[in-house]
Order: C-alpha cells, then sequence, then structure tokens
C-alpha cells in the first residue's frame, strides 16, 4: 500500500491586503486551530515560516507561543523558511534578502532552536537569480516556490539545481 504524505502549512499574507490587526488576528487564529490539530491527532504536523507571525504570537498570546514551543520540541510543528516575511522577490535589494534572512534566522534560532536550511516563498511573483547566492551564504540549501506557475514559466524539471551569479547553488522546488 501506498502512504500519502500532506504538508500542512498556511500560507498567510499578514500585512499584503489587510491592516495589520486583521493579518495579526488571521494568524492568531490559525496558530490556535493549527495547535489544536496537533494536540488531537497523532500523525498531524504543522508547518510555518515567518517570524514575525511568531512574534505576534509571543506578544499577544503566550500561552500558545509557549505551546508552540513545546510542540517543536515533540516535533509537532515544524519551523521552515527563516524570512522574517516572505519578500517580494522582484523588488528589494540584496540587502533587503539579507536583512530578511538575517532576522528570521536569528529569532527562529533564539526562539526555538532552529536554523531552517529550506526558504519557502509560496507567493513571489519572480524570482531575482542574486537571490541564490544570499540563500547560499546564509546557510540554506534548498529552496521551495510556487509562482511563477509551468504556464509562466516552463522549467526542465519541477526540482532544479538553481545556479547563482557567483556559482552557488541551491536546490529549487516549485511546488503546486
Amino acid at each position: 500500500m501506498k502512504k500519502l504524505h500532506l504538508i500542512s502549512n498556511a500560507h498567510l499574507d499578514p500585512i499584503w491586503q489587510w491592516e495589520w490587526e486583521e493579518g495579526a488576528a488571521s494568524a492568531l487564529s490559525t496558530f490556535r486551530c493549527a495547535a489544536r490539530f496537533c494536540r488531537e491527532f497523532d500523525g498531524y504536523i504543522f508547518c510555518h515560516n515567518e517570524s514575525l507571525i511568531y512574534r505576534w504570537v509571543e506578544e499577544y498570546e503566550p500561552a500558545l507561543f509557549a505551546e508552540i514551543q513545546e510542540l517543536v520540541k515533540l516535533g509537532k510543528w515544524h519551523i521552515m523558511g527563516g524570512w522574517h516575511v516572505q519578500p517580494d522577490c522582484n523588488m528589494p535589494s540584496g540587502e533587503g534578502f539579507a536583512r530578511q534572512v538575517t532576522e528570521g534566522r536569528r529569532y527562529f534560532a533564539e526562539k526555538f532552536g532552529k536554523e531552517p536550511t529550506t526558504a519557502i516563498n509560496f507567493d513571489p511573483f519572480g524570482h531575482t537569480r542574486g537571490l541564490v547566492q544570499i540563500l547560499a551564504k546564509s546557510g540554506f540549501d534548498s529552496y521551495l516556490f510556487c509562482r511563477p506557475d509551468p504556464g509562466n514559466c516552463a522549467l526542465p524539471s519541477e526540482t532544479f539545481t538553481w545556479v547563482g551569479y557567483d556559482g552557488s547553488t541551491v536546490m529549487g522546488q516549485r511546488a503546486h
């Protein structure tokens, strides 16, 4: 019998088209539900990536934050990504990317003892080749993204080695 694995994640754009209060409320609600599912279902594991959202949970619901820290220790909640927020990958400067990574990875190391090695960006509108060098030199070995979709950008494979200008590499994976 084949085994099917589903990765539970919630893509949140906490401040894109919402007031920050709405984004924070949605994030808190999502994390509450995810923590409940982690408790209720043995095989359930939740994954999330933006340190900003964890900061909101830490500030506004410290008990939930402590529970998430415990779920991380138990392997029921995975810290992934390592960004402060998922960035626009077309407009920022290299400095902007470096600060996103530095801030996110520092926070996850301090609060959870985790330094993710896969960068996650589910909803970018493109990617600069210069990002590869920044990711590789920041400790990432892989990059998971959704856009652009196959109709807008054909790739030889959905899994590929992405090579930067300086020869740095990360494993790329387009998810659907």
